[in-house]
């Protein structure tokens, strides 16, 4: 966490200082870059950024809204970066209102010639730092040939870092196809979001993340129904098809019939098979978060550890999908918010994904082998089809406050979906919207 009181903040164990905008005198500073862009593109995305250099010190300085600043701040928050591969961090620029507004680095030598896969000791730093956090930097490049303000990596106390820090994504974000002036399907990118992609160089680095981190970012995954089985980051689940299920014997634990006023499709049964201590959530094809469900899935977007009773999925013989399964275990004592652990991976998940659990409520949260997880898994939807509204009183209509809300177009029908509890549906709104 950050100390602001103290002005200093703890990475993987090394302190680092936190210095206040207002108080930084930049009369005698050296203006080294002035990244501005004009009031059209920064009604779409904010990518100014202006570096002064004072003595052996440089301060990257943005604005509020930078587009990297929500990442920035959460992977400094997080330990993210091994400070092995940062050396040059001397500590973060906040404003009064504690916005983080940019950084200060010490100065290091250009590197020669090297770019990061010719660095194998901050390399192998790197990769080691990429497999425990899955975060990667889309430009760790350096080199004579490469522009003053191109140079990503310079040397340090006899040892090689990285100065450009914040454009840092989960792996999650990269998607494979075109991108700028790689017209090719094969090539790898970051998506940041909408309509703004940053390519991944060089391209040995990029190379290397397409090889070894391809469960991420291979969209067109395809589930295996001849083994009947799929994997999920990793870990295997699996499949079952309905026509083989024999419900006799099984006992209805909730069946959400259809009815006249629905203009969606939300019917769906649960069953219990109590031999084996299993339960069949089994829905129509037509149901509505259907395809939301598969996409998640297709994805990767789950944390295992966010499902940890879940044991597969059902498909019926034309390879749609009809629910799932998840093991039994003892219904949640505790909300959400009293469960910091698995709030932080949900929070987490949220954060790398972009897709929004919508009731991540008691009711949908078990204690499976000593540890709490989800049992809810369909209603789960996209940041863009999310967005803030009014809270209106039910007598005069006065605003009472905001609240945000799933929206999603069916057959030529709004329907709006309801993100909850209360203190959640603030969560996602005061952090992302």
């Amino acid at each position: 966490m950050f100390d602001f009181e103290n002005k200093k903040f703890l990475n993987r164990g090394k302190e680092y200082k936190i210095v206040y905008l207002e108080d930084i005198n930049f009369n005698n500073m050296k203006l080294i870059i002035n990244k501005l862009y004009n009031k059209k593109d920064l009604k779409l995305l904010n990518k100014n950024r202006i570096i002064y250099k004072e003595n052996n010190i440089y301060y990257k300085i943005w604005d509020k809204d930078y587009i990297h600043n929500p990442t920035f701040t959460y992977v400094m928050n997080n330990d993210i970066y091994d400070n092995e591969i940062i050396n040059t961090l001397y500590g973060l620029i906040f404003d009064k209102e504690k916005y983080c507004r940019g950084y200060i680095t010490y100065e290091g030598e250009l590197s020669e010639k090297y770019d990061i896969h010719e660095l194998k000791d901050l390399y192998e730093l790197y990769k080691k730092n990429i497999e425990r956090t899955k975060f990667i930097l889309t430009d760790p490049g350096a080199g004579n040939w490469r522009p003053g303000i191109k140079c990503n990596i310079v040397k340090f106390k006899n040892k090689y870092s990285f100065i450009d820090l914040e454009c840092i994504y989960p792996l999650t974000h990269v998607v494979k196809g075109l991108v700028r002036a790689r017209d090719h399907p094969d090539y790898i990118c970051m998506k940041i979001c909408h309509g703004f992609k940053l390519n991944i160089t060089p391209q040995p680095y990029n190379d290397y993340i397409k090889e070894n981190y391809k469960e991420y970012f291979e969209k067109a995954y395809e589930f295996d129904f001849e083994k009947k089985k799929f994997e999920n980051r990793g870990k295997e689940y699996k499949i079952v098809f309905l026509e083989d299920i024999n419900f006799n014997g099984m006992e209805i634990i909730k069946n959400r019939e259809h009815r006249e006023d629905d203009v969606v499709n939300l019917h769906r049964i649960i069953y219990k098979d109590s031999t084996n201590n299993l339960f069949y959530k089994i829905w129509e094809k037509e149901y509505l978060y259907n395809d939301f469900f598969i996409k998640a899935i297709k994805n990767n977007v789950y944390d295992n550890r966010l499902i940890l009773p879940f044991y597969g999925l059902i498909f019926d013989k034309e390879k749609i999908c009809r629910g799932y399964i998840t093991y039994g275990g003892t219904p949640s004592d505790k909300e959400l918010c009293d469960l910091p652990k698995l709030y932080d991976i949900l929070k987490k998940n949220t954060f790398e994904t972009k897709f929004v659990f919508l009731d991540p409520d008691i009711i949908n949260i078990i204690k499976y082998k000593n540890k709490y997880s989800f049992i809810d898994y369909e209603e789960i939807i996209q940041f863009k089809f999310i967005k803030k509204t009014n809270i209106l009183s039910k007598k005069h209509k006065r605003k009472l406050g905001q609240k945000v809300i799933g929206i999603i177009n069916n057959k030529n029908s709004i329907i709006n979906l309801k993100i909850k509890p209360k203190y959640y549906n603030e969560y996602i709104m005061n952090t992302y919207f």
